[in-house]
């Protein structure tokens, strides 16, 4: 039997540290550094980002997971090995620093929404369905929630347990694997929202940067090219040549390259 496993998970909040959660066997294969998750903290459910996962020690009970939302990582390595630097250098808490990182909105509950599917539809209207043959005292239960959806579009989670009252997040799971609600993000908010990017600029002149560089072509090349372009985005920079995120955070570091965020606006068509 493989061993428990544990995530450290950072959550958008001002805390010196990371949480540790139990990573549910279903949420292991997709419970990797980077990706959000669903927990637990305190009487609230938030969204957090997972920065570590080890085998299980010896810990008091953890709360679990409650869900992973990505199947891809939000987060990719090299942004997350910058987060780290800039949390270090500004002195700044882990949650913050990852807030930021992220387009407006995807570390928030509010984009959570859960909508009817066929077989819900029809399982409130009364009608023939697969979701008809579930146990009497189940369907009961379900259908005094369930009727509180509306039976076309969607709601965002908060506005639903508004409307129904107290739902735990095992009746959600067992009423999506049973067909009848789907649960999703707002991907069109999403679509829609401003993507923060990291953009670098010489912090000194060319001729300073590179003396200072001498033993350390790679990074020189690198800083050659920022002063060429005036400004880059970081990670265009960093995919220029391998290993490029460590050679940038180099530069960083060194002060001879400046970072700042720039919001950019996704369009509703890509």
């Amino acid at each position: 039997m493989p061993p428990a496993r544990v995530a450290e998970v950072v959550l958008p909040l001002p805390l010196s540290a990371p949480y540790r959660y139990r990573i549910a066997d279903e949420f292991i294969p997709q419970a990797a550094i980077g990706s959000r998750v669903e927990v637990e903290f305190g009487s609230r459910v938030l969204l957090g980002v997972v920065v570590a996962v080890r085998d299980a020690g010896d810990e008091e009970p953890l709360k679990p997971i409650l869900a992973v939302l990505d199947k891809a990582p939000a987060v990719p390595p090299e942004l997350m090995e910058l987060l780290d630097w800039v949390g270090e250098y500004y002195f700044a808490p882990p949650g913050e620093t990852v807030r930021l990182a992220l387009p407006p909105g995807l570390l928030s509950a509010e984009r959570r929404t859960i909508a009817l599917t066929p077989a819900g539809r029809s399982l409130v209207a009364g009608l023939p369905g697969p979701a008809a043959s579930l146990p009497k005292r189940t369907r009961t239960a379900m259908l005094a929630k369930l009727k509180r959806l509306p039976l076309t579009g969607e709601l965002t989670l908060k506005a639903f347990f508004g409307r129904a009252g107290s739902v735990d997040r095992a009746a959600l799971r067992a009423w999506e694997a049973a067909g009848v609600v789907e649960l999703r993000l707002d991907d069109a908010a999403r679509a829609t929202s401003a993507k923060r990017v990291a953009v670098l600029r010489p912090a000194t002149t060319q001729d300073a940067g590179l003396a200072a560089l001498a033993r350390a072509p790679r990074q020189a090349a690198l800083f050659a090219t920022l002063c060429e372009a005036g400004e880059l985005d970081r990670a265009a920079l960093a995919s220029r040549t391998p290993g490029g995120a460590h050679l940038v955070s180099a530069l960083i570091k060194k002060g001879l390259a400046a970072m700042d965020w720039r919001e950019q606006r996704r369009s509703p068509l890509a």
